[in-house]
């Protein structure tokens, strides 16, 4: 196709949008247009199934709803471009520029070109005898693309191959992406609020800052993705089933007096970001488990095994853990103003105090940079604990054991220490 005969083409095509008479719906299936430039052309519901538009530049190109259905796009510069509602099913994106495009809507699954008369219509796709060709039925192969500050809102990206491609910045609220492969993939500072990743590959993903308010993600593994500063809320019916029901028998455990349900083992259980904010989780077992991110805030876990837990970047402001172990857990960063670490005043059959504390045990625990504003870590056993940086004003440390703490650089304004001043002495030094 000659560059004359494009011109001609869309004249026709704009002339169609515009009602003009004698306009015609720009037809480019299949056509090679490998190369070309496009920039600004208006592509608007043009049929482009299955076109070869390899290397073209189509900078700022209006293709709203266009049908781009099984087109190879692989380095072209869509930089600016609208594809709203554009119908890039099966399409071939490799290394393509989408910097500032805005694809709301845009439908990127998987689909295939169908061989027989190599066309892409409703009446010949379902023929018994029609094989596939240039097939990409997993979803919209995007590996390496640019599309930093893109809008992607509603996207339906299920399936898609989404590896080592820059998306920082960019509004993906809504969007579809379940099983999608985003390893090695930049999303720094994107909004991904309300997003389906379930079963999405996260291997390597960079994920600081970005806002998963509302995401689902049931089946991913955040082990191996940054999720430093990420807005992550996960409910606790996202997670697998028979974590919901051992969370729901020590429910019921806690509210009968144990005379039904049964209290929880979570051990070595992943509970990342989860959203259990308020509840009773006493005499719960959650040694091991995988917390970072959640929010706990408010809840009770008094007597509660979470030793070697990690919780980083935890909010367990509020929260009161009378009694907890939380020896060797991981609380670097973690919100605990005004959490309550304080012994238990063990009693005896008929409920009388016996004059024995059970102290929160926070030995060897890692507090790093962790807030305790106001917590009360009275009588606590913090032996060994990594308080570096960690922000304790006001709290109560009154009779805290701080035998071989590390207090450098924390901040102990108005705090309350132990009164064993030799002990208090050695840990700040």
């Amino acid at each position: 196709m000659t560059p004359q005969e494009i011109v001609q083409i869309l004249a026709s095509h704009q002339d169609w949008l515009d009602q003009v008479r004698g306009g015609a719906r720009a037809d480019f299936s299949l056509q090679d247009l490998k190369g070309f430039s496009l920039d600004k052309a208006c592509l608007r519901e043009a049929k482009l199934a299955g076109a070869v538009l390899d290397g073209c530049s189509l900078v700022g190109a209006d293709l709203r709803k266009a049908d781009l259905f099984s087109a190879k796009l692989n380095g072209a510069d869509l930089s600016g471009a609208d594809l709203t509602g554009a119908d890039l099913r099966g399409a071939f994106l490799r290394g393509v520029k989408l910097d500032g495009a805005v694809l709301t809507g845009a439908d990127f699954r998987g689909g295939a070109m169908l061989s027989n008369d190599e066309r892409h219509d409703d009446d010949t796709k379902d023929s018994n005898d029609k094989r596939l060709s240039d097939a990409n039925t997993r979803g919209a192969d995007l590996s390496n693309a640019t599309m930093t500050r893109s809008k992607l809102m509603g996207a339906q990206l299920d399936g898609a191959m989404l590896n080592n491609v820059d998306l920082r910045k960019s509004r993906l609220d809504g969007a579809q992406l379940s099983g999608a492969d985003l390893s090695q993939t930049n999303l720094a500072a994107a909004s991904l609020r309300d997003v389906n990743l379930d079963g999405a590959t996260l291997a390597g993903t960079n994920l600081k800052n970005a806002n998963l308010k509302g995401a689902s993600m049931v089946g991913v593994d955040l082990d191996q993705a940054d999720i430093a500063g990420a807005n992550i809320t996960r409910s606790s019916e996202d997670f697998p089933p028979d974590i919901q029901e051992i969370l729901h028998r020590h429910f019921d455990w806690i509210n009968t007096n144990g005379a039904s349900g049964r209290r929880a083992e979570l051990i070595g259980m992943d509970l990342e970001f989860i959203a259990l904010s308020n509840v009773n989780l006493s005499g719960a077992t959650l040694s091991g488990a995988k917390m970072n991110g959640a929010n706990l805030s408010g809840s009770l876990f008094a007597m509660s095994d979470l030793s070697e837990a990690l919780l980083e970047g935890a909010d367990l402001s509020r929260a009161e853990l009378e009694g907890v172990s939380l020896r060797r857990a991981k609380l670097d960063g973690a919100k605990l103003q005004g959490a309550q670490l304080i012994a238990v005043d063990l009693k005896d059959a008929n409920g009388a105090s016996t004059g024995r504390l059970w102290p929160a045990n926070l030995s060897e625990t890692s507090m790093k940079g962790a807030d305790l504003t106001g917590a009360d870590l009275g009588h606590a056993n913090l032996a060994g604990a990594d308080l570096s940086k960690a922000i304790l004003r006001d709290a109560n440390l009154g009779g805290a054991n701080l035998k071989g703490a590390n207090l450098e650089g924390a901040d102990t304004t108005g705090a309350i220490m132990p009164d064993d001043k030799a002990d208090a002495q050695q840990a700040a030094g």
